[in-house]
């Protein structure tokens, strides 16, 4: 939900420490930045550095996974899993039979 609502690409996404969740701000948001450590990774350039407001659905899904999402975390695993998990939805109507 958080990729879909925010137009942030997945990797911005599923590589997000739990550093980049600002939930304790007025304005709640993910902070997407270059990351060096333990929770290196990358941008994909500059104009990429960005703060991303979360409201409603984006909020939500920030809070039950405060701690970003470290199952994906260096992995190149989201897309596919993301497919698998929707086909399994039924109310995802684009991937309903």
């Amino acid at each position: 939900m958080i990729s879909t609502e925010t137009g942030c690409r997945q990797s911005e996404i599923h590589d997000l420490p739990a550093s980049a969740f600002v939930l304790d701000h007025p304005v709640r948001h993910l902070q997407l930045a270059f990351e060096q450590g333990e929770n290196r990774r990358e941008i994909k350039n500059s104009a990429s550095v960005r703060l991303v407001p979360l409201v409603d659905v984006t909020l939500a899904a920030a809070k039950r996974h405060a701690d970003g999402f470290p199952r994906y975390r260096g992995k190149n695993n989201y897309s596919g899993t993301m497919t698998l998990t929707c086909e399994a939805m039924t109310c995802c109507p684009l991937f309903s039979t």
